[in-house]
């Protein structure tokens, strides 16, 4: 059971505790992504936060990798256990679950007495159980540009385009929303569209890292090397992260 959710918090949560586990085993994004065959490329995207996280196969890999909790980085991916996901079938616990969650909201100001595996179990389940009996998602300018980086991350970037329009239709200044679309233009080889829409989210957002970072690969495929240079420079100087460390 996959909770789509604040993907843009689960995502970021999910990448910066990547990041600070693969530090600490000593390893470049290079060396750990050729430890679980995926490209180096994506797994600093993952870091950053601007694609969701992995799937649960790759994320074990990943634990496995860095020696780290399993568990922890799948709910931090905002992905349920399946022995929890069972224990969310019985609609009596779910009851229990739902008054709990009241009395941990009026007690969040003592969570820094928990764990931080604890604290995200009784958040997963809290919002798992709320989740069970709420009405549909609202239409909103985060939720579709959610769906449309599980497109991206699906390779459906028609289907992703269209979700960060609608993102972008409902927030005309949402700079993520033209940056993640800039991306999937790219993958289109719409390489024009992409810098409009790059060059639209750094207006909007001059310290988006990753709109430059989306930018300076299209101008490569234009041949425009000078402003690529530029962008990649500028990129990594918002965000060193996004260098092939």
């Amino acid at each position: 059971m996959q909770i789509l959710r604040m993907q843009d918090m689960e995502a970021q949560n999910f990448g910066a505790r990547l990041r600070q586990l693969r530090k600490q085993a000593g390893m470049t994004q290079r060396e750990l992504a050729d430890r679980v065959n995926i490209d180096f490329s994506y797994l600093s995207k993952i870091e950053s936060g601007v694609v969701p996280p992995p799937s649960e196969k790759v994320i074990s890999q990943l634990a496995e990798a860095l020696n780290a909790d399993k568990d922890e980085l799948i709910i931090l991916a905002g992905r349920i256990p399946p022995d929890i996901a069972q224990i969310l079938q019985d609609r009596e616990t779910l009851q229990r679950l739902r008054s709990a969650r009241a009395q941990q909201m009026v007690s969040y100001k003592n969570y820094k007495s928990l764990s931080r595996v604890a604290i995200a179990i009784v958040l997963v389940l809290a919002v798992a159980a709320s989740l069970w009996f709420a009405a549909p998602v609202t239409d909103t300018a985060v939720a579709a540009n959610n769906q449309g980086l599980v497109y991206n991350n699906r390779g459906e970037y028609p289907k992703a385009i269209a979700a960060f329009t609608r993102a972008i239709e409902l927030d005309s200044n949402f700079a993520v929303a033209y940056s993640n679309r800039g991306w999937a233009f790219i993958e289109l080889g719409q390489y024009e569209q992409s810098v409009t829409d790059c060059t639209k989210a750094i207006e909007l957002d001059p310290n988006l890292a990753i709109a430059y970072n989306n930018r300076s690969w299209a101008y490569i495929e234009l041949r425009q090397y000078e402003q690529a240079i530029a962008d990649y420079e500028k990129a990594v100087e918002l965000d060193p992260n996004l260098q092939n460390d």
